[in-house]
């Protein structure tokens, strides 16, 4: 085993990537809100997707307040890949990112039966 040490300009150059992507599961809608995200070093970014959204929904991924559309497609998929990138869950996310730097898109399928199902029981006593 060497344990000499190296040179004062010895270094360590490496790059972690991890897979960042989102999928909603069937839910009733498909808008969009605007987003306000804070990142590790407490700057913050509000960003609208899809980009052309003019809603008034609002939502949030900040350790003061964690808020989105349950209900919305977008919106849930886009709190997903916000947890993937927060790489220590403090609600703080690690990558920091500007509008211009990522690209969000959604493909909305219809059509698609819902997941539940209403039942009714018709029962004659005799």
């Amino acid at each position: 085993m060497n344990n000499s040490g190296g040179s004062i300009y010895d270094k360590v150059i490496y790059t972690v990537i991890k897979d960042a992507s989102s999928y909603s599961p069937i839910v009733s809608s498909a808008e969009g809100c605007s987003w306000f995200v804070e990142f590790e070093d407490l700057t913050n970014l509000t960003f609208s997707v899809p980009a052309d959204y003019s809603g008034s929904g609002s939502c949030s991924y900040s350790p003061s307040l964690v808020a989105y559309n349950e209900n919305d497609a977008i919106d849930v998929a886009i709190y997903g890949l916000l947890q993937d990138i927060d790489l220590d869950s403090d609600l703080l996310v690690d990558i920091l990112f500007s509008e211009n730097d990522l690209v969000f898109t959604s493909t909305e399928v219809e059509g698609i039966p819902f997941t539940w199902d209403t039942e009714a029981q018709v029962r004659v006593w005799q």
